[in-house]
Order: C-alpha cells, then sequence, then structure tokens
C-alpha cells in the first residue's frame, strides 16, 4: 500500500474539510491528466442482456439519472448502506457525484427501473477504487459478479489499477470478490478496513455478457 492511500484515508475520516479540499484538487488534475481515456470510456460502457428473461442493460449514468438513482434508494434499509460510503445518499450528494468526470458512475437497468448502482473512482495515481450496491432482493442472483467483472472490463479500457476498501465484517462482499477471481490485501487502514487491489488480465479487454437467468438461483 503506498503512503499516499493510507495518508489520505486517515485525512478523510479526522479531516473532513480538508480531504474535500485536497479531494477536489485531485479530482481536477485527474481530469486533466485521464482526460481522453475516460472521454473513451464514457462511449464504449453499454452493455445490453436480460435478467430472469426481463430486459436488461448497464450503462453511465449522470444528472439526468438522479430521480431513478433516488426512487432505488428510497426502499433500501440503513443497514443494508452499512458498509457502502463512498458518497452521501441525499439528492444533493447523488446529483453532485453524478456530475463529476473523475468518478464514473453506473446503473443497472431492469425494464428501465435502476436494481443496482456501480462507480470507478479515479486518483491522479491512476488507481480506480469501486463500488457496488445491489438491491437487497436480488442479492444472491449473481449481479454483484457481474458488476465486478464490468468495472474490471471499464478499469482495462482506462489502463487503470481497480482497487477496493472492504470492512473485515462485510463477509459477503468479499466472498462476492472471491468468487469472481482472486485479490491481493495490500494494507490495512483504521477502522478494520482492509485495501485490496484486483488483478486485470486479458479477458477485461471484452465487455462481460449481461444474462443472469433462473439458474443463478440455484
Amino acid at each position: 500500500m503506498s503512503h499516499l492511500d493510507s495518508f489520505m484515508y486517515k485525512l478523510k475520516h479526522r479531516f473532513p474539510l480538508l480531504y474535500r479540499f485536497l479531494e477536489m484538487l485531485g479530482a481536477g488534475f485527474t481530469v486533466l491528466k485521464y482526460r481522453k481515456k475516460i472521454i473513451q470510456v464514457t462511449r464504449e460502457n453499454r452493455v445490453v442482456g436480460k435478467i430472469q428473461g426481463l430486459r436488461a442493460e448497464i450503462r453511465m449514468i449522470g444528472v439526468n439519472d438522479s430521480f431513478k438513482f433516488l426512487q432505488m434508494i428510497a426502499g433500501i434499509p440503513k443497514e443494508h448502506l452499512k458498509f457502502f460510503s463512498p458518497h452521501g445518499m441525499d439528492e444533493h450528494s447523488i446529483r453532485r457525484v453524478l456530475s463529476r468526470m473523475d468518478i464514473l458512475t453506473y446503473g443497472l437497468f431492469v425494464e428501465d427501473q435502476m436494481k443496482a448502482y456501480a462507480l470507478l473512482k479515479l486518483f491522479p495515481t491512476g488507481k480506480a477504487y469501486i463500488g457496488r450496491l445491489v438491491l437487497p432482493e436480488l442479492t444472491g442472483w449473481g449481479i454483484g459478479k457481474f458488476l465486478s467483472r464490468y468495472l474490471y472490463w471499464q478499469a482495462y479500457l482506462l489502463k487503470f489499477q481497480p482497487c477496493s476498501t472492504i470492512h473485515d465484517d462485510n463477509i459477503a462482499s468479499l466472498h462476492s470478490h472471491q468468487s469472481v477471481r482472486p485479490f491481493c490485501v495490500v494494507g490495512r487502514l483504521p477502522g478494520n478496513f482492509n485495501l485490496i487491489e484486483f488483478k486485470i488480465s486479458e479477458e477485461d479487454k471484452s465487455s462481460p455478457e449481461l444474462l443472469i437467468g433462473e439458474e443463478m438461483l440455484r
């Protein structure tokens, strides 16, 4: 783990205002440095398929999708969001995140209703932090695994190193990631969080297939 990763994580929790200022400076530098690659993935991110026989698609989302995002999270119990805190979940925070170029945000839609959310938060160091959120009623369907493969693909196009921070108690997330491929714990963070890195391979060169059927439930 780089000293910068550890420093920024501690700063986020101890001095949030200073972190926010430095984060925005870093965001501006990230966009300047990787602008061409970011624009590339805004053109190559849509995958269409089926979930339980229903039409489904995943694509990048923006401010115009904020209402659908708010609709999705409105029915999510607070305990389901316990380990998911890359940003606030109020309307202002969501609209702000969806408007940023250094945070790539994606929505998984089933029959035009948003059922899952994913993100890649880009840093000037060439690292992309993964975030995934799936509606509780869809857990166990293999959607988390699909989102991981999808984010690896997007990271491959960007030539970024995908990473994540996962709490020791978030066993479901750890198992979900492990079921896709091995990952490396590169450091420990305050609050019993692990900093992990995912290996990118040639199989990530192409988009994953979005086809989740009844067999996924067995």
